[in-house]
């Protein structure tokens, strides 16, 4: 057992890992551990970047980047149960570079992600915010950014159900 409701201790590839990328994970969900430890492979150019827990029924969401190459990878997302099998793994993104660099679980039990994308015109990269329902649908998704590269790598729902994202512009 352990002493927190809600708890996500992780540790993922955090390289390109064209072989796959392992995902481990202790999670605490109603005083009760679970682990997991999985590979996935999303791609040639794929790593996982960030992984929250669902706090209606323990699932872990993870965020990162899958695709061939650099120059033309999705944003990627992915929920699986408890038990580690997905529920649902879905890229996102445009015809250039998109990365998700965070996630977290939204009171609808949904999720939202945050990044980076280089698509439709965006030269030097936006920030990008993606909301994406339990069934893994993409609900909407909005750009932040002016001339430089903007990066989102922080993103949460506050309590009225709006959210916060945080970054850095180069």
């Amino acid at each position: 057992t352990c002493l927190t409701s809600f708890k996500c201790l992780y540790s993922y590839t955090e390289r390109p890992c064209p072989g796959g990328c392992d995902l481990n994970a202790d999670v605490c969900i109603n005083n009760t551990l679970t682990t997991y430890s999985r590979m996935f492979n999303p791609g040639a150019y794929g790593r996982i970047n960030a992984v929250a827990i669902s706090k209606v029924n323990g699932d872990l969401l993870v965020a990162g980047v899958a695709g061939l190459e650099p120059t033309a990878a999705d944003g990627w997302v992915m929920r699986l149960r408890p038990s580690g099998d997905i529920v649902w793994s879905r890229r996102i993104g445009g015809p250039t570079r998109d990365e998700l660099l965070a996630v977290a679980a939204t009171a609808d039990d949904g999720c939202i992600a945050a990044g980076f994308t280089e698509s439709g015109g965006a030269q030097n990269g936006d920030g990008w915010v993606v909301k994406l329902n339990a069934g893994g649908e993409v609900e909407w998704e909005a750009r932040y950014g002016g001339q430089n590269r903007d990066e989102l790598r922080a993103i949460r729902q506050l309590d009225d159900g709006s959210f916060v994202a945080a970054g850095m512009t180069k």
